[in-house]
Formats: C-alpha cells, sequence, structure tokens
C-alpha cells in the first residue's frame, strides 16, 4: 500500500449494504482508496475552520458531505451522465495540527504537493474547510502544472483583507496568491460580490490587481433580462 505522507484516511466512511441493479449510490462508487487503485478522481477533504473570522463550522464539511455519500445516486438526469463511468476514490483528508493554523496551512500545500506527486494524474476535488484553504492549495496546483492558473471564485466577499492585521484568514486568501505571485490578478473572476459585505480599499486594490467582479446584483439582472427577453422576444 502506498501512504502519502500527511494524507489520512477518511475519517468518516458512509457505508450503504442495500442493492439495486439498476441505481448505484454515491457510498458505493465513492469508496476509499486502498493505496494501490488507480484513480482518475480524487476527493480530497481539507478540515480546517481555525482561520474563520466568524463562527465557522467549516472543518466539518468534508464528513457532512461524506454523510451524504449514501443518500444520492450518481446518475445526473439534467445533463444524462452517469458519474460511475469515471474512476473515482476518496482519498481521506488532510492532517490538521491542532492548534497552529500556520502549520495546518503548510500541511495543506505539502499534503497536497505530495499527492500530486503520487498520482500525477489525479484531478482532484478539495472539500474545505474555510476560504483560508484556497491560498495553500492553489499553490500546490500551480507548482504541479508550472503555468498560468485561473480562479473563478462564487462568493459574496473578495477575500482580499491584508495580511498584517490578522495573519492568513479566511478573508484573505486571494490576496495571499497575488502577493504571492501565484495567481495573477487579470485571471481571477469574482462572482456574486455583495454590498455591505465589503470597503472600498478592497474594491480598489481589487481594481488595481485586475480582478474582474460581477456583483451579486448584476448577476440578478443579467438573469432577469435573459428571461425578459426569452418570455417576449
Amino acid at each position: 500500500m502506498n501512504k502519502i505522507e500527511l494524507l489520512n484516511p477518511p475519517e468518516l466512511v458512509r457505508r450503504f449494504n442495500w442493492r439495486d441493479r439498476y441505481e448505484t449510490k454515491v457510498a458505493q462508487w465513492l469508496t476509499p482508496w486502498d493505496g494501490e487503485e488507480s484513480v482518475e478522481i480524487g476527493f480530497i477533504g481539507i478540515p480546517l475552520s481555525k482561520t474563520s473570522i466568524s463562527l465557522s463550522g467549516a472543518s466539518m464539511t468534508p464528513n457532512a458531505l461524506r454523510e451524504l455519500f449514501s443518500a444520492v445516486t450518481t446518475y445526473s438526469i439534467d445533463h444524462d451522465v452517469d458519474l460511475q463511468q469515471l474512476s473515482a476514490k476518496d482519498m481521506g483528508d488532510i492532517q490538521m495540527h491542532v492548534t497552529d493554523l500556520l502549520q495546518c496551512h503548510a500541511n495543506i500545500e505539502q499534503g497536497l504537493t505530495n499527492v500530486y506527486r503520487a498520482l500525477p494524474h489525479l484531478f482532484p476535488i478539495i472539500a474545505g474547510g474555510d476560504h483560508s484553504i484556497t491560498c495553500p492549495s492553489v499553490k500546490a496546483f500551480k507548482k504541479r502544472f508550472q503555468g498560468k492558473v485561473g480562479i473563478v471564485q462564487i462568493d459574496s466577499h473578495m477575500d482580499v483583507r491584508n495580511l498584517e492585521d490578522g495573519g492568513p484568514t479566511n478573508g484573505t486568501p486571494i490576496r495571499g496568491l497575488i502577493e504571492s505571485d501565484t495567481v495573477e490578478g487579470k485571471h481571477i473572476a469574482q462572482i456574486g460580490i455583495h454590498s455591505f459585505a465589503n470597503s472600498k480599499p478592497y474594491r480598489d486594490y481589487a481594481v488595481s490587481k485586475g480582478i474582474t467582479q460581477f456583483t451579486a446584483r448584476q448577476v440578478v439582472v443579467k438573469e432577469l433580462n435573459l428571461l425578459w427577453n426569452k418570455q417576449w422576444r
């Protein structure tokens, strides 16, 4: 068995023993990786919420998703696609430090780097965790591909808070990526930014770095215009 350093087995394994020959539950498909099987897609949990500015249970999200694996199937009727045709496994969770958030971030970057080295063709689906995991996760991803990286962020916040007043938090990942020269602002698009949830200096920073932003209002107005034109065309 291949042991990947800083990657722990899934903390929660949701089993589903009842069988229907014509239906597959995610729990029957996205099973824990045994360290040997070839895998195309890997579910990787990062259970961190220490850096949340507000009260957060984000560290529980990977296991909350695993709880759902026995309740949903692999088939999408909207796209007429069955995911069970893909080779996918639950890779487990990146190891967190109990108290040291900077060590947690270091573990994320190094742990994912270890995963990519061991499985260079793996397509990762990473489940946090608070937004601070974005910075070390993308740094590892960038090292893997050695090329330009783009980000599409769907969020009410810009996540470009300064790094001096509180260190790396769930409000700083985009700034951290820009300031570390990991991602260029012109390669970042933020969708759903809310009024009264950000500040003018951070808006100015985002604009100065070339970040493309669409506010929640712009998204709603655009959608309403599309519906109106479709109805009355």
